[in-house]
């Protein structure tokens, strides 16, 4: 009997001391795969929608963040998109916009007309004619633009033309290319008496370096602007909010910012995830009539 006790208890100490064993074993391969995991975080790289965001407001050193935006007042930013017409299922898209934005619609585009229909009611939009004027190089210019071999006759018939279609939209006139006309004094003196005429502001894209359409427009009293910054040169996301932060920072320097872009799917994204930030940071986002004088 006593023999049989012994074997019994032996049984039990090593029974306990294989369920030790196994619960020791568990308990290290639970700690090493909890430490791999923790190391393959900091491998893995950040998710996209994290890499291209604009870091906030408090992620800039105060010191840095003074120099480029003002303690005290609402620097106004106005985002025109242009080349707008050529695709009418960007409607739904531009509805998704919270905030205010110029729309610069191409007058010779299949759609700029039903687009500007169905926008015309929506309180978030203002419309500009994009007009067509002549570039340099070999760019076709038989579709629609003006150009600086048309008599002045042409130019007023031709942007009369344009705005008689498109008058119940429109408020202001911003050009489409026209590195070579804007540069051209006597011809854009004579498009600018037009619009004037027509009680219509006009905003120099700016798409040549010896560009006249603002000062011209200044000096013969019609209300202007000038673009400051592309935003989507480059269309990728981390670019766009980018050159959307390089807008804030031009508005914070001198109280207002033009930004030009393009109706390109990733452009409106990256405005309807980035701009509602900026303005909880008390940039006011406008009408680029409000930023003519």
């Amino acid at each position: 009997m006593k023999g049989a006790r012994k074997t019994k208890s032996g049984g039990y100490y090593a029974l306990t001391a294989v369920v030790l064993t196994f619960l020791i074993l568990l308990t290290a391969l639970l700690i090493l795969r909890e430490a791999m995991k923790d190391r393959y975080k900091k491998q893995t790289p950040r998710p996209a929608t994290e890499q291209w965001r604009v870091p906030s407001r408090q992620q800039h050193e105060p010191a840095e963040y003074g120099k480029i935006f003002p303690s005290a007042g609402h620097p106004s930013v106005a985002i025109i998109i242009d080349d707008i017409g050529w695709n009418y299922e960007i409607v739904q898209s531009l509805k998704g916009l919270p905030f205010p934005v110029t729309l610069a619609l191409l007058p010779e585009s299949p759609f700029a007309e039903d687009i500007a229909k169905a926008l015309q009611d929506n309180p978030n939009f203002q419309m500009l004619l994009h007009l067509p004027l002549e570039p340099k190089g070999s760019v076709k210019t038989d579709t629609g633009f003006l150009t600086t071999k048309m008599s002045d006759d042409e130019i007023r018939k031709r942007f009369d033309r344009y705005f008689a279609k498109f008058s119940p939209y429109v408020v202001g006139v911003n050009n489409h290319m026209g590195s070579l006309f804007t540069t051209n004094e006597d011809k854009m003196a004579v498009l600018l008496e037009e619009i004037k005429n027509k009680r219509l502001f006009f905003v120099d894209s700016c798409t040549a370096p010896g560009t006249v359409g603002y000062s011209e427009a200044k000096k013969l009293g019609v209300k202007t602007a000038k673009r400051d910054i592309f935003l989507d040169n480059d269309e990728s996301k981390e670019k766009i909010a980018l050159e959307i932060d390089n807008a804030l920072r031009i508005a914070g320097a001198k109280g207002k910012a033009v930004a030009i872009c393009h109706p390109h799917r990733v452009t409106i994204e990256t405005l309807k995830e980035v701009i509602p930030r900026f303005e909880r940071d008390g940039y006011r986002f406008v009408f680029v009539s409000k930023l003519v004088d």
